[in-house]
């Protein structure tokens, strides 16, 4: 059996690339492998924002203003995932429907149950 480059098994030394095109092939892949350690975890932040904003949401119902609190949980909500995404949907029905919505309010209930979020009944 030849081996060589007819066969495939080992590589001809004379077929070996160029020094300079190896040398950037692995720049490039060092750079990748090292850009996966550097970029930042976006969910992680997306859940902090969606965190912050649930807060702002809670404040701001609490201080009685209902309309920015329904708009702090629907920027929050857009932001959030799991649990934290059904309470903030049904915070924003909530404060809608507080605020006397109507239809806005409705619709952010049934956005809400569509989700799956079990939303309590608002006064």
């Amino acid at each position: 059996m030849k081996i060589g480059s007819s066969t495939g098994v080992v590589p001809d030394w004379g077929s070996s690339p160029d020094p300079a095109v190896t040398q950037t092939r692995t720049g490039e892949t060092l750079a990748l492998i090292a850009s996966r350690f550097a970029v930042p975890d976006r969910a992680k932040a997306a859940a902090r924002e969606a965190a912050a904003l649930r807060d702002k949401a809670v404040q701001a119902r609490a201080a009685g203003q209902l309309a920015d609190a329904a708009e702090y949980a629907r920027q929050g909500a857009a932001r959030a995932e799991g649990p934290l995404k059904s309470e903030l949907l049904c915070l924003r029905a909530d404060s809608l429907s507080r605020a006397g919505g109507g239809g806005e309010a409705e619709q952010a209930r049934a956005e809400a149950s569509a989700a799956g979020a079990p939303c309590p009944a608002s006064p």
